[in-house]
């Protein structure tokens, strides 16, 4: 849209004849009807601007959203107005680097727009938000994008909820000897010990302070971990049991020993705490009774693989 013309009069008596610079009564009977096609001008405007998808509201967007063929389906303005600007850029689109950022920009909405591209020979396009948990349906983002790339062209958005720092990805280094099994998964937990590992009990015999057991001979077999309130330096840890919720939970002696597993719910029974488990992996040797352990957690952040479209 071109830009509003505010100096009619002033222009078009800038163009009258030279014979006609000292009528000053025929420049003001000009004047005088240019001032009215100035006024129409003026008046006219802000109808042609309100019409624009700018700033268009109720019918006027349901206007230029038959134009695009895009329903509004139940969106309010704001939303609508975003996917009528999406849709015309894609209706634009030459297929281009530059374009694809654009659109997905339109639809992700990046407070600073932050985009790995990868373009792949001979026809392909790698784009992902960096670092920005995405609030948008994913697979609409997907379909706009696939829908500005030019024909034989291959299309891979690749996304996440969560930012980056809470999105497991493959690893870019060389080989790695894992020592922890959990590398990268999240925040460490601190939690109590010692504890004393009551091995070959299972759930049955008395449980005093200071003890842990699991409801299995082989911890990776077990279901339940039963933990005292009181560790061993007499010191309550009911706090911290009572946050073990999607967590992942550490039983290790000193040596190193012991097992791994994720926690997905806890209990507090009274003078203890149930907590639901899944073994992951032995770490070391197995635990023998009487072993002196800790227990410790680290979060997963609610951490997810990204994803891609």
């Amino acid at each position: 849209m071109s830009d509003q013309d505010t100096t009619i009069t002033a222009d078009a008596l800038e163009q009258m004849l030279d014979q006609f610079d000292g009528s000053v009564n025929l420049r003001l009977l000009a004047a005088s009807f240019l001032d009215q096609v100035q006024q129409f001008e003026d008046d006219i405007w802000p109808l042609l601007a309100e019409r624009s998808l700018a700033l268009a509201t109720g019918h006027r967007l349901d206007g230029l959203g038959q134009i695009a063929d895009l329903n509004r389906s139940g969106r309010n303005d704001a939303d609508y107005r975003l996917a009528l600007t999406a849709e015309f850029a894609v209706l634009q689109s030459n297929g281009t680097a530059e374009e694809l950022i654009a659109i997905a920009q339109l639809m992700v909405q990046m407070g600073t727009a932050d985009y790995e591209v990868i373009e792949y020979y001979p026809k392909g396009f790698y784009i992902r938000p960096v670092d920005h948990a995405l609030t948008v349906d994913p697979s609409l983002i997907g379909t706009m994008l696939d829908r500005a790339i030019s024909a034989a062209t291959t299309m891979s958005f690749v996304y996440s909820f969560f930012d980056d720092a809470a999105t497991f990805t493959l690893s870019s280094l060389g080989a790695t000897t894992e020592t922890s099994g959990l590398i990268g998964l999240g925040d460490a937990i601190t939690g109590g010990g010692p504890y004393v590992y009551q091995g070959n009990v299972g759930t049955g015999g008395g449980f005093t302070d200071g003890f842990l057991r699991f409801d299995a001979v082989d911890p990776l077999d077990a279901t339940l971990c039963r933990v005292q309130d009181i560790d061993g330096d007499a010191a309550s840890q009911a706090t911290f049991l009572d946050g073990l919720n999607s967590d992942i939970v550490h039983v290790l002696s000193d040596a190193g020993n012991g097992v791994i597993f994720t926690c997905s719910g806890t209990t507090d029974i009274g003078s203890y705490h149930e907590l639901d488990i899944s073994a992951i992996e032995m770490v070391g040797d197995p635990l023998t009774d009487l072993d002196d352990v800790t227990i410790s957690a680290t979060t997963t952040n609610g951490g997810h693989l990204s994803g891609v479209k």
